[in-house]
């Protein structure tokens, strides 16, 4: 976290965070946790602008501890039928 918010580094991915994780699985559509190897894989396309990613990650999984709190189902910007 020192890189991306004090360093203000692009390019780093914390696959340990659990955020990230709870993210990234979120995205991805996965119902386990996905492993740190998978994680590094996916994201070697997105250097050098790997932070951005994480930052996704993290409001995705935000969005998944808001929703669930209030007994939603599905993230309505997430849903397939969405009509916006």
């Amino acid at each position: 976290m020192f890189l991306m918010f004090t360093l203000n580094r692009l390019d780093v991915f914390p696959v340990l965070d659990l955020g990230i994780k709870k993210g990234f699985a979120k995205f991805f559509g996965l119902k386990n946790m996905p492993s740190e190897n998978f994680m590094i894989k996916k994201a070697n396309k997105w250097k050098p602008f790997q932070s951005i990613a994480a930052h996704y990650f993290w409001s995705i999984a935000d969005d998944l501890k808001k929703y669930r709190s209030k007994k939603y189902t599905r993230l309505p910007h997430l849903s397939s039928n969405n009509k916006s």
